[in-house]
């Protein structure tokens, strides 16, 4: 339970490292940064639902 909730919170304080490009899908735009995470689409094109997922 711990780790879901420290994986969610991760997700949304880290969301504005993703930005939402319509059908090109999300980009990458801090996330990465010194190996500390990736972005990913929880959503479709062109709805996207852009998260940076992070390495713990």
């Amino acid at each position: 339970m711990f780790l879901l909730l420290t994986l969610l919170s991760t997700l949304t304080s880290a969301q504005h490292m993703c930005r939402s490009v319509g059908w090109m899908g999300c980009i990458d735009v801090g996330c990465s940064n010194g190996g500390r995470g990736y972005c990913r689409n929880f959503g479709n094109r062109p709805d996207n639902d852009c998260k940076c997922v992070m390495y713990w």
